[in-house]
């Protein structure tokens, strides 16, 4: 899913929710990062049946049930708790389809 911080609509990003056992989708950038070597910066990681864990640049940070998990713009994953995403950010409104296009139609000849 796409969100913005609220009150600020100039900077996109992704972000999935982690319910404990399932991810909300599963986005390239998630995939990557739950395969990669556990030294890796970016990877994720499991800590116990309901705990995962993301290495950051600089440290390990958890990840608890309904955590989202942000794509930062380093193209690197970082864990945000759920009280305080809801605060900071919203869903970026989905775009409007585009409009319909008539369809030219050409009549058989005789």
């Amino acid at each position: 899913m796409h969100y913005v911080r609220k009150g600020n609509n100039s900077r996109e990003f992704e972000a999935v929710r982690w319910d404990g056992g399932a991810w909300s989708e599963m986005p390239d950038w998630l995939a990557t990062a739950l395969t990669r070597d556990v030294s890796e910066p970016g990877a994720i990681m499991r800590l116990g049946s309901r705990r995962l864990a993301v290495n950051t640049a600089t440290s390990q940070v958890h990840i608890d049930p309904f955590d989202f998990v942000i794509l930062g713009h380093d193209g690197l994953p970082f864990p945000c708790s759920a009280p305080v995403f809801f605060e900071l950010y919203e869903e970026l409104p989905a775009a409007p389809p585009p409009p319909n296009v008539p369809v030219a139609h050409h009549d058989k000849m005789s």
